[in-house]
């Protein structure tokens, strides 16, 4: 990274998932993976936007999908962030489909923000073929939510062709909050008959699955992608770690808190980072790593365990002195007998 080959440097760190999780370097490295694929992507997106005149519609992929968050249309505060998590839903299952690309809501996010519309984050038919044309996503889904009395719930929602300039109205579904789950399915089912896409007995199965049965470990989680959105990774950690806490058989949640906590922890400059991974060091090792005190430091523990449960080998054990210990009489021992004297071979046996 310091050498300046930030994917050389992105590629080593991606191997941070198989570093133990009880290691201090595994967040570390997970926070520069991170960090460093944000990079990356906002280049990426940037260098798209300056040639914006330059590209041709043959960038345009029908399986290419792009979900963007669904804006908030209630007065409620606390469901301000139930969009993202929808759309994040959205993006997850239409992902199971293997004839469909999803792209990533990294990407989506950074486009929006380098575009000047991450204040309203609403796509409309004016701007989709532009978004499109530059992610080169030929389909994009957009649209609102609404929490209303009673806690009803109503999904407002675009699924517009951007290769066939084909903009069709909304599709609306209204339940009751409770049924966000499967009111999502049935948005995402919508969507693949739509597309004409036909997806595998397996897939079906695999979109079915809920994951997480928790309303409120859900909003938490929107928290979270409100917050990482932001750039606030410090407290998107906060509320993904509260949803995992709420409901513990929600991976996503613990999935997204492992990559804020490690975006938290060295998502800043490599000196920074050098710094932290300097403390560590210094933390397992003290300030001083000579040979001589590493050794030191290891007969000091290896003292600190006799006494508890510290079992002697043979080779560590002194007979002697636990006989006398114990209380045992025993004196000197007597010489052994002299050998018997040479026999003459010639003479017979007796």
């Amino acid at each position: 990274e310091f050498l300046d080959e930030i994917e050389r440097a992105r590629s080593i760190y991606a191997n941070y998932a198989e570093i133990s999780r009880l290691s201090p370097y595994r967040r570390l490295m997970a926070g520069r993976f991170h960090k460093l694929t944000r990079e990356l992507i906002k280049q990426e997106i940037q260098t798209l936007v300056a040639e914006e005149e330059q590209l041709g519609d043959d960038r345009l992929k029908s399986k290419n999908v792009a979900v963007f968050p669904l804006s908030y249309q209630g007065v409620d505060e606390k469901y301000s962030a139930l969009g993202r998590g929808l759309s994040e839903m959205l993006t997850v299952d239409l992902g199971k489909v293997s004839e469909l690309n999803l792209l990533e809501r990294l990407r989506l996010q950074t486009l929006l923000d380098e575009l000047a519309l991450a204040q309203t984050e609403f796509i409309d038919p004016e701007s989709a073929p532009r978004v499109g044309k530059i992610l080169g996503a030929g389909r994009i889904v957009a649209g609102s939510v609404n929490v209303m009395e009673e806690d009803r719930l109503q999904v407002d929602l675009f699924s517009w062709d951007i290769v066939n300039r084909n903009f069709p109205e909304a599709v609306t579904e209204s339940d009751e909050l409770d049924n966000l789950f499967r009111m999502e399915k049935q948005l995402v089912f919508g969507i693949i008959d739509e597309m004409g896409v036909e997806i595998t007995p397996e897939e079906r199965e695999d979109i079915q699955r809920i994951p997480t049965q928790n309303l409120q470990a859900f909003l938490a989680y929107c928290r979270g992608l409100e917050q990482e959105a932001a750039g606030n990774p410090a407290a998107a950690a906060r509320f993904f770690q509260q949803a995992a806490q709420i409901d513990p058989n929600f991976q996503e949640a613990a999935i997204h808190a492992e990559a804020a906590e490690g975006l938290s922890t060295a998502g800043g400059s490599p000196d920074q980072v050098l710094g932290k991974l300097a403390a560590i060091e210094t933390e397992a090792t003290g300030p001083s790593t000579s040979q001589e005190d590493l050794v030191n430091s290891r007969l000091r523990n290896l003292g600190n365990s006799i006494g508890s449960n510290f079992v002697p080998g043979q080779d560590s054990r002194k007979s002697s002195e636990e006989a006398q210990n114990s209380g045992a009489d025993f004196g000197e021992l007597q010489e052994p007998p002299l050998p018997p004297a040479p026999q003459n071979p010639n003479r017979p046996p007796r």
